[in-house]
């Protein structure tokens, strides 16, 4: 007997392609959320440059940021650890500054550029 291949309607489709931009969008929300609070309020941050992603089949997930701050240029590491797969972490969220960008000075009067799309 052979089973018919079954099509999703395209709305399945396209809410399956949101969820994921949504998902990612949550993540890199969360992670730079974290490097914003090791800053100043008035501090402006903004990720210029990602590097060296890693994604494992258990939902692991690590990337190399680099980050322009008030206070200069950073290099972080941000990795998400999925509860179901590390279910002994307190956080599925990791941010570790590695160092200052060589050759980065502080810049106050860094403002960030609008995101497309918002206001």
């Amino acid at each position: 007997m052979t089973h018919p291949i079954k099509a999703l309607p395209l709305p399945a489709l396209l809410s399956c392609a949101g969820w994921s931009a949504t998902a990612a969008d949550t993540l890199e929300a969360s992670w730079l959320r974290l490097i914003k609070a090791g800053f100043d309020k008035s501090c402006a941050v903004e990720v210029f440059r990602v590097d060296s992603v890693v994604a494992g089949n258990n939902g692991l997930r690590s990337e190399q940021w680099f980050v322009q701050t008030c206070r200069g240029k950073f290099e972080y590491r941000v990795a998400y650890y999925p509860p179901s797969a590390f279910p002994s972490r307190t956080s599925p969220y990791e941010v570790t500054q590695v160092a200052p960008v060589s050759g980065a000075r502080p810049n106050n009067s860094f403002k960030p550029k609008p995101l497309r799309g918002s206001a």
